[in-house]
């Protein structure tokens, strides 16, 4: 059996199994939903041994105080929310439907006024992050969100439509020069562009998160300066009272008049702030991204 066909079946498995679980969680109420979710996010753990790794390896360096046992129960709280998360994904396609799922708490939305022209939003993968663009656009805001889709084209379509259901303005970064046109073209018109600043980005430049230097991208701090919006830290978590809170930060502001240390201070201030909304809800981030795979040249 070749590759490419068992990698048709496995894309065709996984697709059925998107449609299959959206269709459970739509029609069984919110909490039960999300006991199934926490479930199977446990079962994942269970199974899937490879990214659990990744997550205890990511802690250790992070929490290098934990214990080995503090570890394993914080990355198994970690899949429990990633299933849970997963639920509040897949109900996004009745969500308009049902009126909501109740209420959600907002933190520094006086600051997302002054977006009102135009501004990126530096956010991470904390909580059930998918949700932040549609509870921004709830303001009256015109968001728009880089998504990375999936490579199969029915995980795709599942995508594209629970994004179109959920009424979440998107753009796809497959090509990324045209992203980037796309982006400009977003914030030029005086929208708000949302931006991912958590994930690991080459070798090109570094800033420290967790006491590590982690590759990041320059390019929401470069976008905003060449534009001249505001860069404004944004987030989502779930709360201790079961809601999900939307925090947005004031602007970040540098003193580098060279463009280049002006978008890496900036970047550098954004990595700062994900890095204490993530000590503060660590069972809610995503540990099971390598954000320290790419190292600067002088630890090669």
């Amino acid at each position: 059996m070749s590759d490419n066909f068992s990698k048709r079946i496995a894309y065709s498995l996984a697709t059925w199994v998107a449609y299959f679980f959206t269709f459970v969680v739509n029609r069984v109420p919110r909490r039960t939903a999300l006991g199934f979710g926490s479930f199977l996010g446990y079962m994942v753990y269970c199974l899937v041994p490879r990214h659990r790794r990744i997550a205890r390896d990511n802690l250790r360096h992070a929490y290098p105080e934990m214990s080995v046992n503090e570890r394993r129960k914080l990355v198994r709280r970690i899949y429990r929310h990633w299933g849970r998360s997963g639920v509040e994904v897949a109900r996004l396609w009745t969500y308009h439907k049902r009126g909501g799922d109740g209420e959600v708490v907002f933190e520094g939305l006086e600051h997302l006024a002054l977006a009102a022209k135009g501004g990126v939003l530096a956010t991470c993968h904390l909580g059930a992050f998918p949700l932040l663009g549609l509870h921004v656009n709830s303001q009256g805001y015109d968001a728009v969100w880089v998504i990375r889709m999936p490579n199969s084209s029915g995980l795709y379509r599942w995508t594209e439509e629970m994004l179109v259901n959920a009424r979440i303005k998107w753009l796809s970064d497959r090509d990324r020069s045209q992203t980037v046109r796309e982006t400009i073209s977003v914030l030029r018109d005086g929208r708000i562009m949302a931006l991912m600043v958590d994930q690991n980005h080459g070798s090109e430049s570094f800033v420290e998160f967790f006491g590590r230097q982690a590759g990041t991208a320059l390019g929401p701090a470069t976008l905003a300066k060449r534009i001249d919006v505001p860069l404004l830290p944004a987030c989502i978590y779930w709360g201790d009272d079961d809601k999900h809170h939307v925090v947005i930060k004031p602007p970040l502001k540098t003193r580098e008049s060279d463009p280049k240390k002006a978008a890496l201070d900036l970047m550098t201030q954004a990595t700062r702030q994900v890095e204490e909304w993530v000590r503060a809800h660590p069972e809610q981030w995503l540990w099971l991204h390598r954000r320290w795979k790419d190292r600067p040249s002088e630890e090669s």
